[in-house]
């Protein structure tokens, strides 16, 4: 079973909206998908009209079905969380229930982001053309190659985690700068031996009102440009 981590420390990338649209995707496609909000903003829990009063996923993990697919909702407990191990913990008996498992992790470097890596078999990386995903990109490796550090030491040994790759969103192919920073980001994700996914996923309106009515962007706007773009990327992940 693949366990997905969509995760950028930066603000502002679309981490959020990009595992939403995973999600829901892999759902209109018939895949059997699991979102888990482990950001204890919980904006994940509000976009696929999940009870924010239920049991969240350090307190029960109950598996909430909606409109858009199965989730389970973040708590504020997520924020105080200091057993790296304890979303592997909730995650481990489903294993077999789902194909896929999507994790929208914290946005900020700390525990509560160890500890939705430990759980992960694989990172997804959504990066904005603006010069602050660079940095982003290299605080990323940087707490992936810890956390594999760590797995390599476990007793028994963890396999490492991969790097699926990144991906440009809210992009502007029509912008100079934008197309610029995307070209920097390429060589910069290079060097960091960071794959690119070169699916970039256009801004459109259509996300916020899908987002707004808490539906699924394939089913509210299956035809918009974001819908397509997303489309191409879950084929890139080969989902």
């Amino acid at each position: 079973m693949r366990i997905i981590a969509v995760t950028n420390q930066k603000g502002g990338t679309g981490k959020t909206t990009s595992a939403w649209a995973i999600i829901t995707g892999a759902a209109a496609r018939g895949r059997k998908v699991l979102g888990i909000d482990f950001d204890p903003q919980g904006n994940l829990t509000f976009m696929m009209d999940a009870d924010a009063s239920k049991a969240s996923v350090l307190q029960g993990a109950e598996i909430q079905h909606t409109a858009a697919g199965d989730i389970i909702a973040a708590g504020m407990d997520i924020a105080g969380v200091t057993d790296t191990k304890a979303l592997e913990a909730v995650i481990k008996p489903l294993r077999g229930l789902y194909d896929l498992i999507v994790i929208d992790c914290p946005p900020t470097l700390g525990k509560p982001l160890v500890c939705a890596l430990w759980a992960a078999t694989e990172a997804l990386i959504p990066v904005q053309a603006d010069p602050l995903s660079i940095q982003g990109l290299y605080q990323m490796r940087a707490a992936i190659d810890q956390v594999n550090q760590a797995r390599a030491a476990a007793r028994p040994a963890r396999p490492p985690m991969s790097i699926t790759g990144a991906f440009l969103t809210r992009h502007s192919a029509r912008s100079i700068i934008s197309r610029n920073m995307a070209d920097a980001i390429q060589e910069r994700c290079a060097a960091l031996h960071i794959p690119f996914i070169d699916t970039p996923i256009r801004e459109g309106v259509a996300i916020r009102e899908a987002q707004t009515m808490q539906e699924s962007l394939f089913t509210y706007a299956p035809k918009s440009k974001p819908a397509a773009d997303y489309m191409a990327l879950l084929d890139a992940l080969k989902i």
